[in-house]
Parts: C-alpha cells; structure tokens; sequence
C-alpha cells in the first residue's frame, strides 16, 4: 500500500508557499525614548552607589551634621488589640501601650527613654542599624505603658550620659488624655 501522506499530497495539491509575515512600520522614537531613560536610571543608580562615605543623603528636617549619627524612631500604639502607627503629636490614652521601631545610618548602640509626666525613664537599651528593627527586650518586644495623662517624649540617643543633642538624638511628643 501507498503512503497515506503521498496520496492525500496528490489529492490536494502542494502546499501553497509561506510569505513570511510584514514587519510592522518602523517606529524608533519609542525605542530611543526607552533607551534614554535606561540610561538616566543607570547613571543615577551608578552615581548614588558611588557616592564618597562622607556625602550620604540624609532625609528629615534640618541639617546634618557630618559625622553625626541619623536616627530613625518610629511608634505603633496598641488599640483594642490593633496597632496603629502613631504620627507626630498625635493623642493617646491612658492605658495603651506603645511599641517602637528604629533604625540608623550606620550600626549604633542606642537607649530609649521617656520624658513625662513621671520624670525620665529608659524603656530600653538596643543596636540600631540601617535595617529598621522592633525594639526589643529578653522578655520580647519593648512597650511602653501610659499609666497618667500628660506629655511623654520619647527620646533615642546615642550619647552615653543620655543627653540629647541634634547629632545625638531624635524625639518624639506624644499628648496623653
């Protein structure tokens, strides 16, 4: 018997030949459009990472003072069993509980301390580094507890004698009802 293939070839003919498809019109505009801005991205990135030690941006307000520490104190208050982040003179309540995370330009020991109502306290001694990170305790994560109304600043310094000093410290107010 015949091939199957060479018989239908015969019933139905040759193929008809392939055309290869039509390129779409020429459009470059688009193309030097994206390459210009690959190479802007590329030349910005290149010259953040080759930016020298000594001019790391730093943001916040104010001026920086070169070979000062940039500190980064951030606050969640604990409400009805939700966290909610706490922004700048923002009121709480007595009873809640709040729970920091900091960071810093660079690896720094640091102590946490309370200015209120109460006189000053240390909530915590930790290492702040550039990866922001909750404070922490041996027990677990450090809180602090609003036990009466008044204004609390939250101080995080580097200065061994806890004094703060814009190269050594930020602060936080909060108003508690």
């Amino acid at each position: 018997m015949h091939d199957v293939d060479v018989l239908l070839g015969r019933l139905i003919g040759p193929p008809p030949p392939v055309r290869a498809p039509a390129f779409p019109p020429r459009r470059s505009f688009p193309w030097r459009m994206a390459l210009a801005l690959a190479a802007g991205l590329t030349l910005l990135v290149t010259g953040i990472s080759l930016r020298p030690e000594s001019e790391v941006g730093y943001r916040g307000p104010g001026t920086h003072t070169p070979g000062a520490v940039f500190l980064d104190l951030r606050m969640v208050v604990e409400r009805g069993g939700e966290a909610f982040r706490v922004s700048r003179n923002a009121g709480c309540q007595v009873g809640e509980r709040v729970f920091f995370r900091i960071a810093a330009d660079r690896q720094v020991p640091v102590v946490l301390l309370v200015d209120g109502p109460a006189g000053r306290e240390e909530v915590a001694r930790a290492t702040a580094s550039p990866a922001a990170a909750d404070v922490r305790t041996g027990s677990g994560l450090a809180a602090y507890t609003f036990d009466r109304p008044g204004t609390y600043t939250f101080v995080l310094t580097t200065d061994p004698s806890l004094a703060c000093s814009p190269e050594t410290c930020t602060c936080e107010t909060l108003e508690v009802q």
